[in-house]
């Protein structure tokens, strides 16, 4: 048995459909077409955080030079055969929902940049990262303004994020190619 074979992330597979409307089948329908039809620099992989992203204006503020896709969606985990067809500069991963616990390294040709997702409990330091984005007050509160439940991002949260992760794009499409990870810190 090969590692591919061995890795569940490997093996594609349809999500149950659980609200009975194919609402997955229908996106991943979309982002297979998509993977075909366009050539993105950077891709955008995870759960419905990254889904949400592209709601807001930020998305068509900052990402469309980029040929940005977004393929993050609500109970996917990526074993579905959606990247096979591209080869993005930058792959952006945002989960903490899903298969974060055993996704294979499918895309070895692209940089990827790894977001954390805040841990509610504030038990983690990965907590500290949010300061830095402008998250988290000194006295270590989280700002309700950004994060409204402690969990989801409101416009204004997500307007500081993806500016942050527009400078990491940028930067990390000016440099040499290089087998790299990179995370915000």
């Amino acid at each position: 048995m090969s590692q591919a074979d061995s890795n569940t992330a490997a093996i594609p597979h349809v999500v149950e459909d659980i609200q009975g409307d194919d609402r997955w089948i229908s996106q991943h329908n979309r982002f297979v077409l998509d993977g075909k039809d366009k050539k993105p620099n950077v891709l955008f992989v995870g759960d419905p955080m990254v889904q949400l992203m592209q709601q807001h204006e930020i998305w068509r503020e900052l990402f469309p030079p980029f040929h940005a896709l977004n393929f993050g969606t609500e109970e996917d985990t990526r074993h579905s055969r959606e990247l096979e067809n591209i080869k993005p500069k930058v792959i952006v991963v945002w989960v903490g929902t899903n298969n974060h616990e055993n996704t294979a390294v499918e895309q070895p040709q692209g940089k990827i940049l790894v977001l954390e997702k805040p841990n509610p409990l504030r038990q983690k330091v990965s907590l500290l990262k949010l300061a830095h984005v402008g998250f988290m007050y000194p006295d270590s509160a989280i700002s309700c303004h950004e994060i409204f439940d402690f969990l989801h991002l409101t416009g204004e949260g997500y307007a500081k994020i993806c500016r942050a992760l527009y400078e990491l794009i940028v930067q990390q499409m000016e440099e040499t190619p290089k087998e790299k990870q990179t995370t915000i810190a």
